[in-house]
């Protein structure tokens, strides 16, 4: 069996653990599947949602993203929720306009780690609303759930789902409107 066999048939196994009905149905399984599907991916993964916390970017999740490119795997990571004419050199003034509640020092910290190794891999593409999860290019989750800045663990966190697609046209579209590939 090839490793790309072997990898897939991994990420394949550990994503039917989650899945219910073709939908990831909770904010808790979002973050449990994201984290453990990192080490099975077999050649990229992109993340594109509006915010970035500080909750959910913690140590292990930077971890698990160093390895992955270390085994030069491709990270993608878009963001930005407020229209605006900053660049990630303003990082600061980015967080400060589209986050809210406590913590935006955290946060500011959170998204400055991820831009220190990800480099032009972490991308600022205001104004977004949607969420997605793009797999190997193969997996598509397309949901409601913050992948990076809801940790599902909080007294007020919401109900989320998202819906898994594997049709190639939609994940082909996803790749060339935002520049993935």
């Amino acid at each position: 069996m090839s490793d790309e066999v072997s990898n897939e048939t991994g990420l394949d196994l550990e994503l039917s653990k989650y899945i219910e009905n073709g939908a990831l149905p909770t904010s808790k399984s979002h973050n449990e599947l994201l984290m453990s599907i990192i080490p099975k991916i077999n050649s990229s993964l992109n993340i594109i949602f509006p915010w970035i916390r500080s909750s959910t970017v913690k140590d292990k999740f930077i971890e698990c993203l160093k390895v992955e490119i270390e085994n030069n795997k491709k990270i993608n990571i878009g963001f930005g929720y407020n229209k605006t004419n900053y660049g990630l050199s303003m990082i600061e003034d980015i967080i400060n306009k589209n986050n809210f509640g406590k913590g935006v020092d955290k946060d500011i910290s959170a998204v400055k780690a991820l831009k220190k190794f990800l480099k032009e891999n972490l991308k600022y593409i205001p104004p977004i609303h949607f969420k997605i999860l793009l797999l190997d290019d193969r997996v598509l989750f397309v949901g409601s759930h913050n992948w990076l800045s809801n940790s599902g663990n909080g007294v007020n966190s919401k109900d989320e789902i998202s819906c898994i697609i594997y049709d190639k046209s939609i994940i082909d579209y996803i790749n060339t409107r935002y520049h993935l590939k």
